[in-house]
């Protein structure tokens, strides 16, 4: 699953968490809120089991995603 899918799905449990608490619908709400450690726990585990392999060291670059290099 592409990260854009998990992003407006997101967006997506957010706003009908919202839309369910100004409508006073509570059901919606409790069932979004029971829901939402397992979609913490899927998250890790697809965040874990993901096939991506950096090419840089830890000690080479710090972050992934910028050029900060690390004070040696």
């Amino acid at each position: 699953m592409l990260l854009k899918h998990i992003v407006r799905g997101s967006l997506v449990g957010i706003a009908l968490y919202v839309i369910s608490i100004f409508l006073n619908w509570t059901w919606l709400a409790l069932l979004l809120v029971s829901l939402s450690p397992l979609l913490v726990i899927w998250l890790v585990y697809r965040v874990l089991k993901d096939p991506y392999a950096s090419t840089h060291t830890f000690e080479d670059r710090f972050y992934e995603d910028n050029e900060y290099r690390r004070n040696n």
